[in-house]
C-alpha cells in the first residue's frame, strides 16, 4: 500500500518498480524461478548484462554468440580446455601444398614454394613450368631451377623456330574447302627463358567478322568476340552471338592432340589503345589469339613485312571483296593478292570498330572497321612450347 493506505504500489524495498499491475524488477535484478521475488541478476562467465541491465546476453566482444544459458563460440573460434573462453580454432592443413595463413585461421596454398589454387586444393604452378613430385614442386622436364625460377635448358630455339624463320605446323583448308594442307607460320619472337616461340600464320587463312552482328552491347571486347571463340573452340557463353565452337573451331580443326600439347595458354593483354582511349576489354587467358597494335609494332615493325597473301580458300569465306571500278584496300585483286587482317585494338573514337592492317601498304587502318563485316582476314598467333 502507499503511505496513505489508499492504493497499491510496487514494492521498491523488494527491488520492484513500475505501476500497479505492471511491476517489474529494477536494473541488476531479475525474477526468481517462482516469479515472486526480485533477486540479483547474475550472468555466466560467457555472458554480460544488456545495456538496461535487465537480462544477460552472450559476450560477443569475446566471440560468444547464441542465447542466454546457451552461448557458444562464433565461427572460427572454439572453447578453451576449461570452457571459459573462446580461442581461435586450431586449423590443421592436410592438403598437399597447403600452409596456415598469417592469422593461423585458414589453409592457403604455399606460393613461396610454387603452389597455386586449383578448385578446393593446390597444384604446382604449371604456367611457370612447375610440376608435382611427391609433396614438392619441381621444374618440368626441359627446364632447370635458377634462383627459384624455372628456366629453359635449351640456349637456342630449335631449327625453324628461330626469330624470322618459318615453321610448318598443323593443317587447314587452303586450296579448297575439302582438303587440309600444311600450315606455314612466321616466327615473330623467341622467349628463350620459357622455351617458346611466337608464331603467326604466314597467310590470311579465313575472312571472318569480328562480332557478327551490330549490337548495342558495350564494350565490344576481345573477350566476347566471335573470332576469339572460333580460334579457341569456346562454347556459346563466351561470345555475344552465342555461337558454340566447342570441338568445331579452328583449334580442333587445325591441330592434332599431340600438336595441341605444344600450344601454350597465355595471358592476353588487352590494354593497348593505340591512342584511341578504348581498350579491348579485360585480359583473357587463351591459347590462340590475334595480335594487337602494340604487338604488331613490336614484332613486325616494318610495314612491308605486315602484308600477307590470302589463301584461295580464305577468299571464299566471309564477305566477298568489295572491288569497284577503282581499287581499294579491301580488294585482293588490286593489292597483288594481299589481304587486310584484323587486330584486336579498337578503332579510334568508336568502340563498334576494330583496327586492321591494310593490304596495299601494311599500315594500320586506325579508324577501324565495323565489327559485323566479314571483309577482313584472320592470322592466328600463339606461343609454341619447344621444351620437349
Amino acid at each position: 500500500m502507499n503511505s496513505a493506505q489508499s492504493d497499491c504500489v510496487c514494492n521498491t524495498s523488494g527491488h520492484f518498480e513500475g505501476t500497479r499491475g505492471n511491476c517489474h524488477c529494477m536494473a541488476d535484478y531479475e525474477l526468481n524461478a517462482a516469479g515472486t521475488a526480485c533477486i540479483d541478476l547474475v550472468c555466466n562467465s560467457n555472458e554480460v548484462k544488456n545495456a538496461a541491465h535487465t537480462t544477460c546476453i552472450c559476450d560477443t566482444a569475446h566471440h560468444w554468440t547464441g542465447q542466454r544459458g546457451a552461448c557458444y563460440c562464433e565461427d572460427g573460434y572454439e572453447p578453451n580446455s576449461a570452457g571459459t573462453e573462446c580461442v581461435p580454432e586450431q586449423v590443421t592443413c592436410t592438403g598437399v601444398g597447403q600452409i596456415l595463413n598469417q592469422d593461423g585461421t585458414a589453409c592457403v596454398c604455399d606460393a613461396a614454394n610454387h603452389w597455386v589454387p586449383s578448385g578446393t586444393g593446390c597444384v604446382c604452378d604449371d604456367y611457370n613450368h612447375w610440376e608435382q613430385s611427391g609433396n614438392k614442386c619441381q621444374c618440368k622436364s626441359g627446364f632447370r631451377e635458377r634462383n627459384g625460377v624455372c628456366k629453359c635448358r635449351k640456349t637456342t630455339a630449335p631449327s625453324g623456330l628461330g626469330q624470322g624463320q618459318t615453321y610448318t605446323f598443323g593443317k587447314y583448308y587452303q586450296t579448297n574447302s575439302t582438303t587440309k594442307e600444311d600450315l606455314t607460320w612466321k616466327v615473330l619472337a623467341v622467349d628463350l627463358d620459357n622455351c617458346r616461340s611466337l608464331l603467326m600464320t604466314e597467310k590470311v587463312i579465313e575472312k571472318r567478322h569480328y562480332i557478327g552482328e551490330y549490337t548495342s552491347q558495350r564494350p565490344l571486347s576481345w573477350q566476347k568476340s566471335d573470332i576469339r571463340s572460333w580460334l579457341n573452340d569456346y562454347p556459346s557463353s563466351e561470345n555475344i552471338e552465342g555461337n558454340n565452337y566447342s570441338g568445331n573451331g579452328f583449334y580442333s580443326a587445325a591441330f592434332s592432340s599431340s600438336e595441341q600439347s605444344h600450344i601454350v595458354q597465355v595471358e592476353v593483354d588487352n590494354s593497348s589503345t593505340a591512342g584511341a582511349g578504348i581498350n579491348a576489354g579485360p585480359n583473357t587467358h587463351d591459347k590462340l589469339f590475334i595480335l594487337n597494335y602494340d604487338e604488331v609494332t613490336t614484332y613486325i615493325p616494318t610495314m612491308a613485312d605486315r602484308k600477307a597473301q590470302s589463301t584461295p580458300y580464305a577468299q571464299t569465306t566471309g564477305e566477298a571483296d568489295e572491288c569497284p571500278s577503282g581499287c581499294n584496300a579491301y580488294c585482293s585483286q588490286c593489292t597483288n593478292g594481299n589481304k587486310t587482317w584484323w587486330i584486336r585494338t579498337h578503332g579510334k573514337n568508336d568502340d563498334a570498330r576494330y583496327m586492321y592492317i591494310q593490304a596495299n601498304n601494311g599500315d594500320f587502318y586506325l579508324s577501324g572497321y565495323p565489327v559485323c563485316r566479314g571483309l577482313h582476314g584472320v592470322r592466328p598467333a600463339f606461343w609454341y612450347d619447344y621444351s620437349f
